[in-house]
């Protein structure tokens, strides 16, 4: 049986808030340089995609992050999550020679009214 997380479905036109911690509590973010490039890794893909996905006020502490996002399309913020998730792993598994996962796990996000 699939995980309670694993099996997304989202609706479109909607606020989320979707939040994700460090593997066993880990450090996400070890200096500034971490926080901005998360930051930059997600406002990019905002760029590239405009219109889909928007994000206000969130917090990024240093083992864990909130989003208060809103997804245009069903499948938004999982293609949105996916591929921060995975790029922000990869910078961070080559800057401090990590192997293994950077996230507890898949992201969790709750419907907002």
């Amino acid at each position: 049986m699939p995980s309670k997380h694993s099996i997304k479905d989202f609706q479109p036109k909607t606020w989320y808030h979707v939040y994700n911690r460090g593997a066993y509590k880990n450090l996400v973010y070890r200096n500034k340089q971490d926080f901005w490039v998360f930051r930059k890794m997600a406002r990019s893909w905002i760029r590239k995609n405009p219109g889909r996905i928007k994000i206000t006020p969130f917090a990024l502490l240093e083992n864990h992050f909130h989003f208060k996002l809103y997804q245009e399309n069903a499948g938004d913020m999982t293609e949105f999550m996916r591929s921060i998730g995975t790029s922000f792993g990869m910078y961070i598994s080559k800057k401090y020679d990590h192997s293994g996962h950077v996230f507890e796990g898949i992201y969790q996000a709750i419907m907002l009214p």
